[in-house]
C-alpha cells in the first residue's frame, strides 16, 4: 500500500534535548518522515523546568532537523504570556503553529487566527470533560486548519476531521506489554501474552500472520520483551498495525494523525513499520 505522505511524527523539543542519540537518529532518517516539532512546554512544566521563548527562536533557527511545522512555546495555564510568546516569535520572523490553551477566550482564538493559517488547542491531555471541551472549541473553529494535541479519539476525528491531531497511544505495547491489533475500518483488538499461551482463535491467527507475525513467537515471554534494542515481535506487529490505521484515516477523513515519538527507539520502530506498510496491498 504506497502512501501518498510521508509518516507524521511529533517530537518534543524537550525529549531532544536530553541526548545526543536521539538528535543523531533523528537528523540520519530525516528525509523518511513529516516532522512536527512540540515546544516542550508541557513536559517541562511538569518537570518544574521552563524555557525562555528567546532561547526556542534560536533553537528553531539553528536545528538541522528543519522542521517541516513546529508548536509556538505556550505557557501552561497562561494565556496572557502565551499570546506574549507568540507575538514575540512572530516579530522574530518565525512561523509556529499558535497554541489555544483551554480556558482562554474565544476573541484570543480569532487573534490567532489572524496570525497563521492553522492553531493548535491544547490543554486537552488528562483534563476534564476533555469531549465537551473539544466539541464546543470545534463548534467555534469550525472547518478551519486545527491541530489537536493530545487527542485522537476516532469519533471525533470522524465527526470533526481536524487537520492533524497527535498520539503517543501507539506504544503502548511496548510500555505495558498490552497489543493493540488493528484489523482494519477503524476497529481494534486487545491481546496480551496470556492470549497466546493456549493458541488464539483462527482470526487472530490470520491478522497476526498479515502483519508478518509468528503465534509461537507471542507465546513466549520474548515476544513480549525487547532485548538489545531489538524491538519485541508484538512491538513490530502493533507498530505495522499502526501505519495502517495512520494511512487509512488518512484516506477517509483527510485528518493527519501524528505519532508521538518520545525515545530514540520509538521513532526507528514507527519508521521501520511505516516502510514495512508502505510495501503492503491490504
Amino acid at each position: 500500500m504506497s502512501t501518498s505522505f510521508k509518516p507524521p511524527v511529533l517530537i518534543s523539543r524537550y525529549m531532544l534535548d536530553q541526548g545526543k542519540d536521539f538528535l543523531s537518529l533523528a537528523l540520519q532518517r530525516r528525509k523518511e518522515y513529516e516532522l512536527l516539532i512540540d515546544s516542550g512546554a508541557f513536559t517541562a512544566f511538569q518537570k518544574n523546568f521552563s524555557y525562555t521563548v528567546q532561547d526556542y527562536i534560536s533553537w528553531i533557527s539553528k536545528t538541522k532537523l528543519a522542521p517541516d511545522k513546529y508548536i509556538q512555546l505556550d505557557v501552561i495555564g497562561d494565556e496572557q504570556a502565551t499570546v506574549k510568546n507568540l507575538d514575540i516569535t512572530l516579530q522574530a520572523g518565525q512561523n509556529p503553529i499558535p497554541v489555544f490553551t483551554r480556558g482562554s477566550k474565544l476573541s484570543t482564538l480569532e487573534y490567532m487566527y489572524k496570525q497563521a493559517p492553522m492553531v493548535a488547542v491544547g490543554g486537552l491531555v488528562g483534563s476534564r470533560n476533555r469531549n465537551g471541551y473539544v466539541k464546543w472549541v470545534m463548534n467555534h473553529i469550525k472547518s478551519r486548519p486545527v491541530h489537536l494535541l493530545g487527542f485522537a479519539p476516532l469519533p471525533f476525528l470522524a465527526r470533526y476531521k481536524p487537520t492533524s491531531c497527535d498520539t503517543s497511544g501507539w506504544g503502548q505495547t511496548h510500555r505495558y506489554g498490552q497489543m493493540r491489533l488493528y484489523s482494519g475500518g477503524g476497529k481494534w483488538s486487545v491481546l496480551s501474552k496470556q492470549d497466546f499461551l493456549a493458541k488464539p482463535s483462527k482470526k487472530v491467527q490470520n491478522q497476526i500472520a498479515l502483519y508478518g507475525g509468528d503465534i509461537y513467537q507471542l507465546s513466549k515471554m520474548d515476544g513480549w520483551r525487547f532485548k538489545n534494542r531489538v524491538p519485541s515481535t508484538s512491538t513490530v506487529i502493533a507498530a505495522r498495525g499502526w501505519a495502517r490505521y495512520v494511512t487509512d484515516l488518512k484516506s477517509r477523513y483527510g485528518v493527519t494523525l501524528y505519532s508521538v515519538a518520545g525515545v530514540p527507539h520509538d521513532l526507528e520502530i514507527l519508521l521501520d513499520a511505516f516502510k514495512w506498510n508502505e510495501e503492503q496491498t491490504w
